[in-house]
């Protein structure tokens, strides 16, 4: 498994464009690193921890857009009703 490990935050693009292609980021502190004969390694559970809770913020993520993109339209159409009187 991969997952994109990070130290602090992440740009609005950089954020949405890994989302929207589906990889995992998690900050760097939930997955231990190891050194291995000078290779950064990481036990594979470490890894699919992350994976897991980044699904999860993801899909939390990915409810709070829709429902923002749902108040956003009803907005629009309650201006464009507004706009017709």
């Amino acid at each position: 498994p991969r997952v994109v490990l990070k130290e602090g935050g992440l740009s609005e693009v950089a954020r949405e464009l890994l989302f929207e292609h589906g990889i995992p980021v998690a900050p760097a502190d939930e997955v231990p690193i190891e050194e291995v004969d000078d290779l950064a390694v990481a036990r594979e559970r470490a890894v699919e921890t992350a994976i897991e809770g980044w699904e999860e913020r993801a899909e939390a993520w990915r409810l709070d857009r829709n429902e923002s993109m749902v108040d956003q339209v009803i907005s629009e159409h309650r201006a464009g009703e507004g706009e017709s009187d």
